[in-house]
């Protein structure tokens, strides 16, 4: 596919796969590396959370973004997702999702001749009904966690999703971050 798609559109597309951060660090991290060998950079997606969609602690990031970077040193890594959910049900809170923020950039920093992208998954919460679809579209309906990835799923944005879309803790986190270093 590599070697087709730079036909059609020139040696500067570049190619990835994209994975858990889980699956590029953990486990099946040999599988991964073998997958991505040919890859022009790695693509991850990050959510610090525990099975049963219940969050890690923000003090996670650095060790995973470390371990990351250690395991792909000669290749460009873009965080096509990230995020950190605020639902209590995921023993959350707005306060836990804005250190999430500020270690996320502190890993950045550390390592931002790796790291060329981190995009947050989405500026604002999504429905009560919207994140309900989201259970049913991943066939989730009915298992033991599926009211906490409901709410993990409602709860990612760093706006709430209700009234006006008032800002929490971790957009105005977010803004500072970026603030702080000139953007």
């Amino acid at each position: 596919t590599r070697v087709h798609a730079k036909q059609l559109w020139g040696n500067a597309l570049n190619i990835g796969v994209t994975a858990t951060m889980e699956g590029l660090i953990g486990d099946t991290k040999t599988q991964m590396q073998s997958l991505t060998q040919n890859s022009d950079l790695v693509s991850v997606t990050y959510y610090p959370i525990n099975g049963d969609f219940t969050v890690k602690p923000a003090s996670v990031v650095a060790a995973d973004v470390d371990a990351l970077v250690s395991a792909y040193p000669a290749k460009p890594i873009h965080f096509q997702e990230f995020g950190y959910p605020t639902s209590t049900v995921c023993n959350s809170s707005e306060s836990k999702q804005k250190q999430f923020i500020q270690e996320a950039f502190k890993a950045w920093d550390k390592h931002s001749d790796k790291i060329k992208l981190m995009a947050y998954l989405w500026l604002t919460d999504i429905s009560e009904t919207e994140a309900q679809n989201f259970v049913g579209y991943y066939g989730v309906t009915g298992h033991p966690s599926a009211l906490a990835f409901k709410e993990f799923l409602r709860t990612l944005g760093l706006r709430k999703y209700d009234g006006a879309g008032a800002d929490k803790e971790g957009f105005v986190q977010l803004k500072n971050e970026a603030k702080v270093r000139g953007w």
